[in-house]
């Protein structure tokens, strides 16, 4: 697929479980899901973060602390290095 476009992998969105009014999510699998699509090979992630992610208006449950998406991003580079 690469071949044609590139590749982004949604981090955040990948773990929600749709439900009525709600939606709720799984984002303990974030971080695992996203070092996966790093060590196949993907042109960039997009991942919703908020300050207090829990009192975000869209998305709470899904939504990454902030804070920690540098950690995240680090991590990610790691892998990607190590595929080249």
């Amino acid at each position: 697929m690469r071949k044609f476009v590139p590749v982004i992998y949604d981090v955040t969105h990948s773990v929600q479980k749709p439900g009525g009014q709600l939606t709720g999510a799984a984002r303990e699998f974030c971080l695992p899901l996203a070092m996966a699509a790093a060590a196949v090979g993907v042109d960039g992630f997009f991942m919703e973060a908020h300050p207090e992610s829990a009192q975000a208006f869209s998305d709470a449950a899904s939504q990454l602390p902030l804070t920690s998406v540098p950690g995240i991003l680090a991590r990610l580079e790691r892998i990607d290095a190590a595929r080249a």
